[in-house]
């Protein structure tokens, strides 16, 4: 019996229409060729990044048109708020060198008050030259200093002339004591009436010094100064230097 045995060219044909093997379960579309797993990520990354960018881009121009807004009110409360503070710092400096000053007039004339008492109980020299001397102290202590009253020339001479005169004849009269040296307290109560008495020039000038600024910042800002309704006294301070005629 003859066999037959296949056709050569049909196992060709076969092996060349067998699907082509499809590795790891990917699924080829008919129309569309397979895309790697490494490029889906690059692309979908890139487009998170062009998100990205966009948005930065936006608060970023939302920010600066926020800040310009914000400087835009802070410069128009700036020069106000200057003033104010400027003005509230000479106010409070020359008060607290007003304040210096008079507490120290303060201490010089208790300190006159102590060293008559002192000179009236251990019966030192004329028992009626220092009543004199305590009447001219009490004449002098009602003669008080304000920031306004010495826009008076007169009042600050008078008061000038008689705390000095007052100082010296006092002084005078413990150191030419016979007791003196030997009489701590008196030596220590006419050093410190010395000491005081010799700031108040120093004092003076200092008062001087800031009223005069304040006066001049007052002068250039007036109209700015106005505006602002702080609701306290604007009016220029008088000065020593002035009431004095120096």
């Amino acid at each position: 019996m003859t066999k037959f045995l296949p056709n050569p060219a049909e196992k060709s044909i076969k092996k060349r229409s067998d699907p082509t093997p499809v590795t790891n379960g990917a699924i080829l579309s008919p129309t569309h060729r397979a895309r790697h797993p490494y490029l889906q990520e690059i692309s979908t990354m890139s487009r998170f990044s062009s998100l990205a960018v966009t948005l930065s881009l936006g608060l970023l121009l939302a920010a600066a048109c926020s800040g310009s807004r914000q400087e835009s009110v802070q410069t128009t409360f700036t020069s106000a708020d200057s003033l104010t503070d400027r003005l509230l710092q000479l106010q409070d400096s020359m008060l607290f060198a007003w304040n210096v000053l008079i507490k120290d007039d303060t201490r010089k004339f208790r300190s006159i008050h102590e060293l008559l008492h002192r000179m009236m109980t251990m019966g030192y020299h004329d028992q009626e030259a220092l009543i004199a001397l305590e009447h001219r102290l009490n004449g002098v202590s009602n003669l008080t200093l304000t920031q306004e009253s010495i826009d008076d020339p007169t009042l600050v001479e008078e008061y000038d002339f008689v705390t000095s005169s007052l100082v010296t004849e006092l002084t005078s009269l413990a150191q030419s004591h016979e007791s003196f040296a030997n009489d701590p307290h008196l030596r220590e109560k006419v050093q410190e009436i010395i000491l005081i008495d010799q700031q108040v020039e120093a004092n003076r000038r200092r008062y001087d010094a800031i009223a005069h600024e304040y006066n001049r910042f007052l002068k250039k800002h007036r109209d700015a100064v106005m505006n602002l309704e702080l609701g306290i006294p604007l009016t220029e301070k008088p000065l020593f230097e002035i009431a004095s005629g120096e």
